[in-house]
């Protein structure tokens, strides 16, 4: 008896065509990743916050460098302590430590909505951190980072209305 002529097939991608060297592609993210790893993206509420300081307004009335050494302690603490969270947990709506502003265009504040109109190109909506009673950090939500804009420390960008007056 003889045996079948058919070529058995390898399912070895470097078998027979010599080693392919893993070749990259930068994704939309920055990273890169080898092409034969599908890209998963994590569900963006299911990951860590992070603060980013690419966006920080240093020359206007709310900038971070004016903050005072018991101020930048505290901050600290408490973006420390963000950092544990999730963005859902972070940003849930109701939640005292992040506020949403979705409408800017509705601050009570003029000087704020006239410097992100003429530093920032009219941005529409942004995220507050409460640090104490008036204390606040400023900033725009991507995903899972938040991106400071303003160290508020005596919450006059967007001031609450008195209530029981």
């Amino acid at each position: 008896m003889s045996r079948s002529k058919t070529p058995r097939v390898s399912a070895n991608p470097y078998k027979g065509g010599g080693k392919q060297p893993a070749s990259s592609e930068v994704v939309s993210s920055g990273l890169r990743v080898p092409r034969a790893v599908e890209e998963l993206a994590p569900k963006e509420n299911d990951r860590k916050v992070r603060f980013r300081f690419d966006l920080i307004d240093d020359d206007g009335e709310w900038t971070l460098s004016s903050i005072s050494n018991a101020d930048h302690a505290q901050l600290l603490k408490t973006m420390a302590h963000v950092e544990t969270m999730t963005a859902g947990e972070f940003f849930k709506p109701g939640q005292r430590l992040s506020k949403v502003y979705t409408d800017m265009s509705a601050c009570p504040n003029s000087d704020a909505t006239d410097r992100l109109e003429s530093k920032f190109q009219g941005l529409d909506h942004m995220v507050r951190l409460e640090i104490d009673g008036l204390k606040r950090l400023y900033g725009v939500r991507t995903g899972h980072e938040f991106h400071i804009i303003w160290w508020d420390p005596e919450h006059k960008v967007w001031p609450s209305k008195l209530r029981n007056t």
